[in-house]
């Protein structure tokens, strides 16, 4: 599905209940605890993004986008670090349910960034202080909420501008803020009313608030006098009109709509372009007295103006675009008097000009286009050339307004743009062609074609149709591009052909990231995903993550073909895979990673030439002693036990079991491997003793066999403190456990459990251990396949109990935590469930009936794993498809995680796989729905629900009981607190007691600033209803209390008017509530 197609989704109505209502559930903002951490991008498609407004905040850039073409209303807004796989929608970034507006500025290092909450109508300002932290709403120092109606802008340590406050009756005014609330208040109230002092065309498109000096003017109407100029000291007093330039209610000042910068500052003086008559628009400047404030010279005589556009200091003068009636529109410049006003060159003969845009300076130079060329300049006529003019392919700059209909949003067309010195510009491929190319030029010589014939993503001339909003960040360039394999969406370069890439494909199909291998590497995850997007296969490589999305990087691509088993095993600090050659699908061979892309390397071509020396399926790899065993075939030997310590040196064969061509180790599964106590046991044959238990000490005189057995081959080889146990047969005996301790001698059966085989075909390992005591499925002719155990001995193995009398349990998925094993197990009641046994019979019971009835609730290929002692496993509830569950191995202690894929919720879940525990973090591939299959990460610390926690946020608050009150009724297990099957009285009085858990949070800010902003705009009973009445029963209002603000008082923790106006709706739920009310 479309990326952006997920924003679109619609809320239901809630039957009864004001529609206002239904986003307090999801308001708490808190430390995210699951994030998805790979989002390598999509398949490419040439549809557009239309990316522009890039921003740096930090380390990180934002930028917005209206995908479509023609380009639509609705603005998503992304931030990235410059990485693919960091590039995200700042809404999924965002801790919480925000609906983001755009973005409004840096505060101090800060973002400042329009939002709503679900359902509300009006984005207000939030802030938000990068990954890691809670985004928070700007707050006035009264607790009105502010939406914002300017660009924002920084005088003495102080951020100004124009909001409107949700006080009723009044419009935008001047605001100030220092980054704290206390500090955040209207300056004044310029324009008394509705219509507000910043009621200007154009006001969010133009600056309007500009920094002189350390003084603050900025473009205010008081209704009075019209757009004029003002100024402030930052108080109520020391606010003032500078001067009424057009008298009377004309605007003396109207902001532009897309033409350039119509004011800059230069030196302690602002210029600006305004006008005395209806179009007599000329160049002015102002001190920030009335006095000092003067048309600067009447460049066209006459009425019409010369309309001064593209207003840039460079080196200390003012240069800027006018039209004088004569030259046309051209460059001109000022040092402030009439005299010195002057046009520079009249660059096009004639009237109708050149149209000078985007002024840039650097060096002390002023570069800008005209005429479709870059042009340079020290203020001086003959200084005024035209750049790289003995050169055919640069002359021609393409500088087209961007986004087609939609260009009058944009002040400036950032086509030419000063990067660290360097000058970077889109030009014509070549000499006539229709084809744009990125170029840079760094004040000498020639310019310089950053793009190569390599650079992939482009069209088949390796050019762009348009590139426009260039933006320096840091030491890095943004822009949009518009190629015909992707369309128009952002690229990121650092000046370099291989530093110029596209950043992401916003508009593409999202594809999986294809994670796989996921290995503790020494405390950091490293992993297989894809590196890039294609319309093919896409590129493969390793990744490494420490659990962050800023931290989790792809550091070395793969050039060869990966698959399910590429992924072998660690040693010795190292992670081992294999991989084919480029030139061959066939050629698997052995390659290592240290976690760097240098360290990325094939560790031996075992079999020279085309042919594999590994094999495309399992090697059965095995780590002992910094070393990794494992299965090869180079050609000559066969396939036989090699090891490797990551050096061409140091892999080599171990013993050549069956000599000659032939396979001594062979492809057996079901774990034909065992490190034991720094012996390696293994399976191999040398042609005269079939299929037999062999061991070694990593050298050839050390490779000895152990033990033959004639009727069943040994298998799931398995490590108990020391001692090997693996399953075998041989003479009258079936498939039985047996152990070794490395002689023949010493190699027996524990025990005949029954006739024939009673060992169960599991897959591997098939076994699990608690201490020294081996757990296992067996079958002894009587109650089929169960659970049992050993503790070695004949005696000590026995049944531990018999799960289902009438058929097979279907026992699998053994897992140990601390001294418990959980499996999944069907009792012919209950469907496969989870279960737990302490080794006893009476210990051995049914965890939780996750989906209730004769339906299973567990399974899928994701093996459950134990993190910090609780146990995270997949499950389906039959209410939500296949998610992650918890569970501490009490009833009330299992429950989902989260509803990660809520798109399709309840058909087939989020596919869990490979679910990894790395220093106390859960890892794990799932799939949400719109993003396909990705790596998340869950902080199990965090993930713990209190009895009552109903929406999963970690804090039992006023959010849980309106998901309780909305669920009254239903069997919805995520709000049955007290596992009775239904979500009733029960499940209340376990909220109330847990309400506040855990005590050391505090609300949510979030849910502060609804309040706040409910409690602001609304009057009591602007409804008109004097109750709101539910399924359950009716919440009277409360004098002077409408019913939304006092459920957002609700969501916040204050329940002193629930308990005092909530009725039952039955005397069965009061009977549950008697002598509880008085509590609280």
């Amino acid at each position: 599905m479309p990326r952006h197609s997920r924003l679109n989704r619609s809320t239901p109505a809630t039957s009864g209940r004001s529609l206002r209502l239904e986003p307090l559930e999801d308001r708490r903002v808190l430390s995210v605890t699951l994030e998805m951490l790979t989002d390598v991008g999509s398949t490419p498609h040439s549809g557009d993004s239309n990316p522009y407004g890039f921003v740096q905040v930090g380390d990180l850039t934002y930028f917005s986008t209206r995908p479509g073409s023609p380009p639509a209303s609705t603005t998503e807004t992304w931030v990235t670090n410059g990485t693919t796989n960091a590039t995200r929608l700042l809404s999924e970034v965002l801790p919480g349910d925000l609906l983001v507006g755009g973005v409004v500025g840096n505060v101090a290092g800060t973002l400042y960034f329009t939002a709503s909450l679900p359902d509300l109508t009006g984005y207000k300002l939030w802030q938000w202080g990068g990954i890691g932290s809670e985004p928070t709403p700007v707050l006035s120092a009264t607790g009105q909420s502010l939406s914002i109606a300017t660009p924002i802008v920084e005088v003495g340590g102080v951020w100004y501008f124009g909001a409107l406050a949700t006080s009723v009756g009044v419009g935008a005014e001047l605001w100030r803020t220092d980054g704290t609330q206390a500090g955040t208040y209207q300056v004044k109230e310029i324009r008394p009313g509705p219509v507000g002092g910043f009621n200007l065309p154009n006001a969010g498109r133009q600056p309007t608030l500009f920094n002189v000096s350390g003084r603050l003017m900025f473009i205010a109407n008081d209704g009075t006098h019209g757009s004029e100029l003002w100024t402030s000291d930052g108080t109520e007093a020391g606010t003032v009109i500078v001067k009424d330039i057009q008298a009377g209610k004309y605007n003396g000042i109207a902001p532009s709509s897309f033409y350039g910068a119509m004011a800059a500052v230069v030196g302690d003086l602002l210029y600006f372009s305004a006008a005395t008559g209806p179009s007599d628009s000329e160049l002015w400047r102002s001190d920030g007295t009335d006095a000092g404030t003067y048309r600067v010279k009447d460049i066209r005589l006459g009425n019409q103006g010369s309309t001064p556009q593209h207003l840039t200091n460079a080196g200390g003068a003012l240069y800027f675009a006018a039209n004088d009636g004569a030259t046309g529109n051209e460059l001109w410049k000022s040092d402030g008097t009439e005299a010195g006003t002057v046009l520079v060159k009249d660059i096009q003969a004639g009237a109708s000009g050149s149209g000078p845009f985007d002024l840039t300076e650097m060096n002390g130079l002023l570069y800008f286009g005209a005429s479709a060329a870059v042009w340079c300049s020290d203020g001086t006529e003959a200084g005024t050339t035209l750049l790289f003019g003995d050169q055919p392919i640069p002359n021609f700059i393409q500088l087209p307004m961007p986004l087609g209909s939609l260009n009058e949003t944009y002040a400036n067309l950032d086509q030419i743009v000063n990067l660290n010195g360097t000058l970077y510009f889109p030009g014509r491929d070549s000499y006539g062609s229709q084809l744009i190319a990125l170029w840079k030029y760094d004040g000498a010589g020639n310019a310089t074609r950053v793009l190569s014939n390599n650079t992939a993503g482009v069209n088949s001339f390796n050019t762009f149709e348009t590139i426009h909003f260039l933006t320096a960040a840091g030491d890095k360039l943004y822009f949009a591009g518009d190629s015909f394999y992707h369309g128009n969406e952002p690229w990121i370069s650092d000046g370099t052909t291989a530093g110029t890439r596209l950043l992401k494909d916003v508009t593409g199909m999202d594809t999986d990231s294809s994670v796989s291998g996921l290995t503790n590497a020494n405390g950091t995850l490293r992993f297989i995903a894809n590196t890039g997007v294609s319309s093919q296969t896409p590129p493969r490589g390793w990744w490494t993550t420490d659990g962050t999305i800023a931290g989790t990087t792809s550091y070395a691509a793969n050039t060869g073909k990966m698959n399910g088993y590429s992924f072998i095993g660690s040693a010795g600090g190292l992670t081992f895979f294999k991989t084919t050659n480029s030139s061959s699908d066939n050629d698997w061979e052995l390659w290592r990673t240290d976690g760097t892309a240098a360290g990325t390397l094939r560790a031996k071509d075992i079999r020279p030439g085309a042919e594999s020396g590994l094999g495309s399926g399992s090697t059965g790899a095995v780590e002992m002693n910094g070393f990794l065993y494992f299965r090869a075939n180079d050609g000559i030997h066969g396939f036989e036990l090699w090891r490797s310590d990551g050096t061409e040196a140091g892999t080599t064969m171990v013993a050549d079991v069956f000599p000659g061509d032939m396979n001594g180790v062979s492809n057996v599964n079901f774990t034909p491997m065992a490190n034991v106590g720094g012996t390696l046991y293994f399976v191999a044959n040398d042609g005269a003793s079939g299929n037999a238990l062999w061991r070694t000490d990593g050298t050839a005189a050390g490779t000895n066999l152990v033990r033959t057995f004639n009727t069943w081959t040994p298998r799931n080889l398995y490590n108990v403190n020391g001692t090997l146990f693996f399953g075998a047969g041989h003479d009258d005996s079936g498939l039985e456990l047996w152990k070794s301790d490395g002689t023949e001698a010493g190699t027996v059966m524990v025990k005949d459990i029954a006739p024939g085989n009673s060992l169960w075909h599991v897959d591997p390992p098939g076994f699990a251990n608690i201490g020294d005591t081996i757990y296992f499925i067996a079958n002894d002719g009587v109650t089929g396949p169960e659970i049992w155990k050993s503790d070695g001995t004949a005696e000590g193995t026995q049944l531990v109990k018999d799960i289902r009398s009438d058929g097979v349990a279907l026992l699998s998925q053994f897992t140990v935590v601390g001294n418990t094993l959980y499996f999944y197990a069907n009792d012919g009641v209950h469907g496969s469930e989870l279960w737990k046994s302490d080794g006893t019979e009476a210990g051995t019971t049914l965890v939780k009936d996750i989906q209730p009835g004769a339906s299973s609730g567990v399974g899928g290929i994701a093996n459950p794993v134990n993190v910090g002692g609780i146990l995270y496993f997949s499950a389906t509830d039959g209410v939500n498809g296949a998610e992650l569950w918890r569970s501490d191995g009490t009833e009330a202690g299992t429950y989902m995680v989260r509803n990660i894929n809520a798109v399709f919720s309840g058909a087939g879940g989020s596919d869990l796989r490979s679910l990894t525990n790395v220093n106390g973090r859960l890892y794990f591939a799932a799939n949400d729905g719109v993003h396909g299959s990705e790596l998340w990460m869950l902080s199990p610390d965090d993930a713990a629900m209190a009895a009552g926690d109903y929406d999963q946020n970690d804090v039992t608050d006023g959010a849980d009981f309106l998901k309780w009150q909305r669920a009254f009724g239903s069997a919805d297990v995520t709000n049955d607190g007290d596992n009775d099957g239904t979500v009733g009285s029960g499940d209340l009085d376990a909220w109330e007691d847990n309400f506040g858990a855990p005590e050391s949070a505090s609300p949510s800010s979030g849910v502060a600033a609804a309040v706040a902003a409910i409690l602001a705009d609304e009057e009591a009973g602007t409804d008109g209803a004097s109750t709101t009445t539910t399924s359950q029963g009716s919440l009277g209002s409360a004098a002077g209390v409408s019913p939304w603000a006092r459920e957002a008082i609700f969501a916040a923790g204050d329940f002193s008017l629930l308990f005092r106006t909530f009725n039952p709706a039955s005397e069965d739920w009061l009977a549950g509530r008697r002598g509880r009310g008085a509590r609280r």
